[in-house]
């Protein structure tokens, strides 16, 4: 059920991307945000996974800390799909609260530029 939940998560912060892009970053002529929102969410992705690599070699971890700051950067797509694909982190009872507020805040800028 928890998988289910970060794939409507996932879902959603795509969704929620892509109307900020439309409504926000378009009109403003910011050049190349998209692009970078793209490729922050990519390393996002990775960050997640390499966490769970490391946790089963026992390797150099990634702090708690990085990866929901990272989330709540704007990097939010690429957290709930690297807890959806790699199993990771979906127990944490943070990631649960943040990663959630985290899909929200892109959706909230959204609404108040629109």
């Amino acid at each position: 059920m928890k998988r289910l939940w970060y794939l409507f998560l996932f879902s959603f912060s795509l969704a929620t991307l892509v109307m900020l892009e439309s409504a926000v970053i378009v009109p403003l002529g910011i050049p190349f945000a998209s692009l970078v929102i793209v490729i922050w969410n990519g390393i996002v992705l990775l960050m997640y996974g390499a966490d769970k690599l490391t946790s089963k070699l026992d390797g150099p971890r990634i702090s708690e800390a990085t990866l929901l700051i990272s989330a709540l950067l704007f990097g939010s797509m690429g957290a709930t799909l690297g807890m959806f694909l790699f199993n990771h982190k979906i127990k944490k009872s943070k990631f649960g609260l943040v990663i959630p507020v985290a899909v929200a805040i892109p959706f909230i800028i959204f609404l108040i530029f629109m």
